[in-house]
């Protein structure tokens, strides 16, 4: 179709709706209501879950790998697809944070093909694969 000549207040192509649920600030202290948040979730109403990053509390005794698996433990249990996007907590404040980022990356760049079946194709940065 052509464009028209003054903008429009509706799309002029037919188009879908994508609804998502989003997270952020999940230190072990909140566990169990991110175990809540993931069963609460319709999978008939819902495309993605984000989680934006804050899985560990800003203090570099938090800086383990392990909490990272802990989230991911309890994340693979949703029903819809999960991204995974750092938050500056899960390294920037860490006392090595190559290490933390490295520890970040390795468990979740790419955790949404836990649903392989289920997500589109996406384009990733090739030079920052977390994004």
């Amino acid at each position: 179709s052509t464009p028209s000549s003054t903008p429009s207040l509706l799309p002029t192509e037919n188009f879908s709706i994508l609804s998502f649920v989003a997270t952020v600030d999940t230190p072990e202290s909140k566990y169990n209501n991110l175990r809540e948040e993931i069963k609460s979730i319709d999978k008939d109403t819902n495309d993605f879950l984000i989680h934006m990053g804050d899985m560990r509390k800003a203090k570099n005794s938090e800086c383990v790998k392990s909490v990272f698996d802990d989230v991911a433990d309890i994340m693979i249990e949703s029903p819809i697809p999960v991204y995974v996007t750092p938050g500056k907590n899960d390294w920037a404040t860490c006392d090595d944070p190559f290490d933390a980022f490295e520890d970040w990356k390795s468990s979740f760049v790419g955790f949404e093909k836990n649903w392989e079946d289920q997500i589109p194709v996406i384009r990733r940065q090739e030079s920052r694969k977390e994004n």
